[in-house]
């Protein structure tokens, strides 16, 4: 499916997901929600024999068109959407929620965690494509800086998405032993 082709969906047959997704947010409730924890839905298809793909590293249909309409009315409702490397390299996901008459207030953001930078995101990457049309929003990339060119990290500005940096493990514990802590 093309990050930009939509789904055709109708919005009461996810209403029993309401008690199940975060709180509508505007401006007269942010103060009275403000206190609240981040709200984290975990969604995840596995075939019957338990596994996630049929190889690592391969990308594997597991989801039939009622499962793709519910995920995607769950990204309409989240502020972000998390994956891990290994699925942005298997996978060149688009990230958005292709459901019809949706906009840009409803695109979650996606976020991908890629500490060592292998994800090699190119113009012609499908979360990239689909920001272009304005179906997405664009990516943050949680790496370590020693990993990503500078030419990366200006692409993903120039979509307004960005390179978001942490630290090494490595790093840190050898950084704490020269100091002394």
């Amino acid at each position: 499916m093309s990050p930009n082709q939509e789904l055709n969906w109708n919005p009461s047959d996810f209403q029993f997901l309401q008690p199940y997704t975060p709180p509508k947010v505007n401006a007269s409730s942010l103060s009275t929600v403000a206190h609240l924890k981040p709200f984290v839905t975990v969604t995840y298809a596995q075939s019957m024999d338990s596994m996630l793909a049929s190889a690592p590293g391969t990308q594997t249909h597991l989801s039939g068109p009622e499962t793709k309409r519910m995920t995607h009315a769950l990204r309409s409702c989240h502020d972000a959407i998390l994956i891990g490397v290994n699925t942005a390299i298997a996978d060149d996901p688009g990230l958005n929620c292709r459901l019809n008459g949706m906009g840009m207030g409803d695109q979650p953001r996606p976020i991908i965690l890629d500490p060592k930078g292998r994800w090699n995101i190119s113009e012609s990457s499908r979360i990239l494509q689909a920001t272009k049309c304005g179906k997405a929003k664009a990516p943050w990339i949680f790496t370590d800086l020693a990993y990503v060119s500078d030419a990366r990290a200006d692409l993903l500005e120039d979509y307004g998405g960005a390179v978001v940096p942490v630290r090494d493990e490595d790093d840190t514990e050898a950084e704490a032993g020269e100091e002394g802590i």
